[in-house]
């Protein structure tokens, strides 16, 4: 009972979980290991560890293959929860970690590397939801706003700031409702390779449908 008290003073992973996963399909192949404990050092401030290897036939770029595999530590703390309601949700939550990638390029998924880079950033987000549902919203908003400080001190091959937000409304109208969303982002270099893992797509279930996804 002491050493169960002990380690819960010194905020060690008590009470953490474990995850790997694994997951294959033509075009992608990837795995991973996520430890996640829910508090550090007696506050209630999420941890999240994780290292990732990620393969990827880019099909919009025929004859281009992506390796990148790295590991990352992200925080996060609810600074508003909403209880009253139907729906117990996080109002609003901000998020911070860092991120380290190394990125490879190839001609195919076997293929000679013709391009090699290391990524390594700070991120700050902010996450807001004051929609009435979470699968089938009729009322409300959510929205996300995300940055990337990357710095060649914090392990990256170059310097760049990338910034990205969106937003999401529902509106009831009767027995229907409208929903729009909204979407911006900005990313530096002039370099079609620079940054190509972290370019902003579209298309899909996910976001216009009726166009071929990204």
């Amino acid at each position: 009972t002491r050493g169960l008290a002990e380690m819960t003073r010194l905020g060690l992973a008590l009470g953490a979980r474990a995850r790997a996963y694994g997951s294959a399909t033509r075009e992608r192949r990837s795995w991973g290991f996520n430890l996640d404990a829910a508090t550090l050092a007696g506050r209630r401030v999420r941890t999240q560890l994780f290292f990732f290897d990620d393969h990827d036939d880019h099909q919009s770029i025929a004859g281009l293959a992506s390796h990148v595999r790295g590991a990352s530590l992200q925080q996060s703390r609810v600074l508003l929860r909403d209880r009253r309601s139907r729906r117990w949700h996080d109002r609003l939550r901000l998020q911070w970690g860092y991120v380290f990638k190394d990125v490879e390029y190839s001609a195919s998924a076997r293929g000679t590397p013709l391009l090699q880079g290391d990524r390594g950033f700070l991120s700050l987000g902010a996450i807001g939801d004051e929609r009435d549902s979470l699968t089938d919203p009729k009322r409300g908003i959510f929205w996300t706003a995300n940055t990337e400080l990357a710095r060649t001190g914090l392990g990256s091959d170059v310097d760049y700031l990338r910034l990205y937000g969106q937003l999401f409304a529902y509106v009831p109208i009767g027995p229907l409702v409208w929903a729009q969303g909204y979407r911006f982002g900005s990313v530096p270099g002039e370099n079609p390779l620079l940054l190509l893992e972290n370019r902003f797509y579209a298309g899909g279930p996910t976001t216009v449908r009726g166009f071929e996804q990204n």
